[in-house]
């Protein structure tokens, strides 16, 4: 297969030695001899559709039905890594669609059907893989794509139609599913998606990383899922299931409420053999055992029904693939998403290591590259060919172009043609190690035909021994303990260049600061006289700073921050930002502790927190659990009752803490 070129694997079990060589089938399994699917795949992923058939493990074994069953595979996958090469994202993928590994429900009304299922339904369009659709037909301006028609009959009449088009944007799966009331009556119509996800061999392992909730290890022994149910914000935009979280190699994506997708209103991750079947519908039929770790990882997206009147309908795109670019492939009109033709990817690491031993600005994996793609889905003919195309990244502050490798922020990737990808813009970047937290960079890209798209990525940056001060006051946090706590030496300042205020919360006063304290914030004031005004002051810490929690050199120990009833002022002891939502409090009275969620709805405190900008000399405020608490930033948070914080030393993706034993 050539760099790009979609190809079309329509499969019929008289060849048997064909499927053998094309599905990956081991020893032992047996297929009927009507078992079809349609494929499609291109350099970076395979997508799979089944129309009709079954297959069985081995003689013995149940059979599996083959119709109406979805699967995804990588061919390339993440191009920074040969190790998740022809991998399956769904359980069985590798050899085809099956089961209850990947597939749909459709509820109508009180009843569930089964897409597939040919008890209830039919193909009214068999699928069919349209790799290069004909031109003429405006079909092809973004690839080609797998279509075909699942109708639901009841009472020898069609009920409700089910449109499925399943496409690939570079490396995502874009499933497109328009449901439509093909009866002479009004329908309530919902749909159910579910996927056995695989990042592992054995199938017993993969950890959902969900903003608001992330990853933590307080000891040797590495976390474990638990199931949830989640709806409405607590969705999120996306979400990322991971090999390993310190040390992803294999990574699945779901995009739930990005570029154009509809979101769902429940989303359920669990054991798989508690969330599959034919007829169950979350969250009803759903019940998690919350205080059980999830072995076999499933996760299940539910839209619910709502009234279709006769012929009308509604329709639903969510996303599913390989976890390694960011990309955007739409643009905006108005107010309405159009789909580009072409798709740019930026890829970069995901997260920097803090080292105090032997980083760069006490950073490893300094300097780390950036890579923007730039995909030209189409197929059509017509001008959809791009030349002269030049990327420009934007970097915020706090990374900066490595200085020792000759590059500039704008390059030229020249011509993409159709149905191909250009080679990489490369750059070599680096933290100073001043700014932390998730900083976001920017690409740009343009053609000489008119067409633009920006994208943006994120890369987590732990706090560091050196930060900036800004012009007049700001809401502040020393992440670091010290030898000698008191704030002119741990600051390497005089006293008369500045000056700190905590708030007393028993007092209701503000009080001057002499030694800091890991978890207590305070306001800074430097005085214009010292400063100007708009401008910051780059500052390093004492030479005795040490990280908080220290175990060996590592941060695993939690950390306990004293509230009292009223106002308080606080911070974030840990060089990785903590999302807000990880938070567990404890009552001293009750001697219980319990999620920052359960702690609001107990009345123990308000879960909505502020902090000051800095640049706009205004109070933000957050509620939500995918706030993340910066290291050098204070947040005001008020207590109805004296209660402990306990914060544990959040794990983003591919992090790690290095530091001496003495911090």
């Amino acid at each position: 297969m050539d760099r790009m070129g979609l190809h079309i694997i329509t499969i019929w079990l008289a060849l048997a030695a064909l499927l053998i060589g094309v599905c990956g089938a081991v020893e032992g399994q047996e297929f009927s001899n009507d078992a079809w699917w349609e494929s499609l795949s291109n350099r970076y992923l395979s997508i799979d559709l089944g129309v009709r058939g079954t297959v069985k493990l081995s003689q013995n074994s149940p059979e599996w039905q083959i119709a109406g069953r979805w699967a995804v595979s990588t061919t390339e996958g993440d191009p920074e890594t040969s190790a998740d090469n022809n991998y399956p994202l769904v359980y069985f993928a590798d050899v085809c669609p099956a089961h209850y590994f990947g597939y749909w429900k459709i509820r109508i009304g009180d009843t569930v059907y089964l897409v597939g299922d040919s008890n209830t339904g039919y193909w009214s369009k068999v699928p069919y893989a349209y790799v290069t659709p004909p031109p003429g037909y405006g079909l092809g301006r973004t690839g080609g794509y797998i279509e075909g028609e699942w109708t639901v009959r009841s009472a020898g009449a069609d009920v409700v139609g089910m449109r499925i088009r399943m496409s690939i944007v570079r490396d995502q799966c874009r499933f497109e599913i328009i449901l439509t009331n093909k009866s002479t009556t009004s329908q309530t119509v919902g749909l159910c998606m579910t996927g056995d996800v695989l990042v592992e061999p054995t199938d017993l392992g993969g950890y959902p990383y969900i903003p608001g909730r992330g990853y933590v290890r307080t000891t040797a022994v590495a976390a474990k899922p638990y199931p949830v149910i989640l709806t409405g914000s607590k969705i999120p935009v996306m979400f990322e299931t991971y090999d390993s979280v310190e040390n992803p190699v294999v990574v699945a994506r779901n995009t739930l409420k990005l570029e154009d997708c509809v979101a769902p209103d429940y989303l359920a991750i669990g054991e798989w053999q508690e969330l599959v079947g034919a007829n169950n519908w979350p969250p009803d039929d759903y019940k998690p055992d919350v205080l059980k770790p999830v072995e076999d990882l499933t996760w299940v997206l539910v839209w619910n029904p709502t009234a279709l009147a006769p012929t009308s309908s509604r329709k639903i795109v969510t996303y599913y693939g390989v976890g390694a670019a960011s990309a955007v492939w739409n643009y905006r009109v108005g107010t309405r998403l159009e789909p580009d033709s072409v798709a740019l990817a930026v890829q970069g690491p995901r997260s920097l290591k803090y080292n105090s031993v032997t980083g760069t600005n006490y950073l490893d994996g300094q300097p780390f590259t950036i890579k923007a793609y730039v995909y030209n889905l189409a197929t059509d003919p017509g001008p959809y060919e791009l030349e002269d195309v030049t990327v420009t990244l934007y970097l915020p502050p706090g990374l900066e172009l490595a200085p020792t490798v000759p590059q500039t922020a704008q390059q030229n990737l020249g011509t993409v043609g159709v149905n191909s990808e250009s080679l990489p813009a490369t750059w070599q970047v680096q933290a100073t190690g001043e700014y932390c937290g998730e900083l976001e960079y920017f690409v740009t890209a343009r053609a000489a035909s008119g067409w633009q798209q920006i994208v943006s990525r994120k890369i987590m940056v732990p706090a560091t021994k050196k930060s900036t001060l800004r012009s007049g006051w700001q809401l502040m946090h020393v992440p670091f303990t010290f030898n000698n706590m008191f704030i002119e030496h741990a600051l390497g300042m005089s006293r008369s260049s500045f000056g700190a205020f905590y708030y007393d919360t028993k007092t209701g006063t503000y009080l001057s600061v002499s030694q800091l304290q890991p978890g207590r914030a305070f306001w800074m004031y430097m005085s214009p006289s010292i400063l100007p005004s708009n401008q910051s002051l780059p500052f390093a810490l004492a030479a005795d700073a040490a990280i908080v929690a220290n175990q060996l050199g590592k941060q695993l120990d939690e950390y306990h921050v004293d509230l009292s009833a009223g106002w308080n002022l606080v911070g974030n002891p840990f060089v990785y930002p903590v999302y807000w939502g990880q938070v567990l409090v404890w009552n001293k009275a009750t001697n219980v502790t319990i999620s920052l969620e359960q702690a609001v709805t107990n009345g123990w405190l308000s879960k909505t927190i502020f902090t000051w900008s800095h640049g706009g000399n205004y109070y933000e405020s957050y509620s939500n659990d995918d706030c993340l608490l910066l290291p050098w930033r204070g947040y005001w948070v008020r207590a109805k009752y004296p209660v402990t914080l306990i914060l544990r030393p959040s794990v983003p993706p591919a992090s790690d803490v290095t530091a001496k034993p003495d911090g």
